[in-house]
């Protein structure tokens, strides 16, 4: 606590207020990656931090969000590594201000609890779903099956829709294994079984970032990072004041707190990878930038070699957070 008290000091001597504002974040509602907004918005981290950020709109990821930010209407969304890279490559006025989620952790493949899917070797001829297209959980089940031996077409991997879509075609045998998210898989024990972590089957990797719109950020630069700041109180408050912190999650994301406490224990306690934990304060990963990028040039969302320093922004980091590239 004294730790977040001394950020929210120091925020306070260095930011000033912005207009109100709406930012999307991916998955808000539905998946782990977005619990920390539901937190800074409860307890107006973003505001101490100089940004009035009064709402989140939630998405389901993927280019939607590059389409959004280009329009112009939003100061900053949180969504996933491809298809930011992806629309960059073809000339789009996008960077990329900071790292969020920082692994596969929260991810997983599941199957219905009858299914006589065991692990990953018994996937080959079987549809296994992911939520949209260019999204992150598409990039890592095609690192997946690519790791697992698989060659391209002996898994039909198919887009569902989102999360909540994909379970219901898992139900519906329209697939025979999907992506299971925390918290949903918590939500519905004995309901699942989970065919492989992604934890256990992937190394650190980008799962989503900061994306602002290159000529709307330098508008205003202190919104940007403001909502940098705020999302990172909010990690830290998050971590110290897990049943507080459940409690605010389970309304926004209609969970039980007991539900929201337990996702949050086992990605704090047991989802780091490598000494990399989920969720990130906003420094970079550049390893784990370089490994989801691999990723998404599996399946042809990123095109050639990109080095991620080049599409990175890191002026709008506080400065104990900022790296010196290679």
């Amino acid at each position: 606590m004294r730790r977040i008290g001394l950020l929210i000091g120091l925020l306070c001597l260095v930011t000033t207020p912005t207009r109100a504002d709406e930012i999307a974040v991916a998955q808000y509602g539905n998946a782990v990656n977005a619990f920390p907004y539901a937190v800074a918005l409860e307890k107006h981290f973003f505001q101490q931090a100089g940004a009035d950020i009064t709402a989140v709109i939630g998405s389901n990821g993927g280019g939607g969000d590059v389409r959004n930010l280009l329009a112009g209407q939003l100061p900053y969304v949180e969504t996933a590594l491809p298809p930011v890279v992806a629309a960059i490559q073809k000339g789009a006025d996008l960077a990329i201000v900071s790292d969020n989620v920082l692994s596969a952790a929260s991810f997983a493949i599941v199957a219905m609890a009858d299914s006589p899917i065991q692990s990953l070797s018994d996937l080959r001829g079987k549809r296994v779903g992911f939520s949209t297209a260019q999204s992150t959980t598409q990039a890592f089940e095609i690192w997946i099956m690519d790791r697992a031996g698989y060659k391209p077409g002996e898994v039909t991997l198919l887009a569902t829709g989102g999360f909540g879509p994909g379970l219901t075609a898992l139900e519906n045998r329209g697939v025979d294994a999907t992506v299971g998210i925390l918290p949903a898989i918590l939500s519905n024990p004995g309901k699942y079984k989970i065919i492989v972590r992604g934890k256990d089957a992937l190394p650190p990797s980008c799962n989503t970032v900061g994306v602002v719109l290159r000529s709307k950020a330098r508008e205003n630069p202190g919104l940007v990072r403001g909502i940098i700041a705020g999302r990172r109180l909010a990690v830290a408050y998050m971590l110290a004041n897990r049943a507080e912190s459940a409690a605010i999650i389970a309304k926004v994301f209609k969970l039980t707190p007991a539900v929201a406490e337990e996702a949050i224990h086992q990605l704090a306690d047991e989802g780091v990878v490598d000494g990399v934990p989920y969720w990130g304060d906003g420094h970079f990963d550049y390893p784990g930038m370089d490994n989801m990028i691999h990723a998404a040039r599996l399946n042809g969302m990123v095109q050639g070699e990109i080095d991620p320093h080049t599409i990175v922004d890191e002026s709008y980091l506080p400065a104990d957070l900022k790296t010196k590239a290679p």
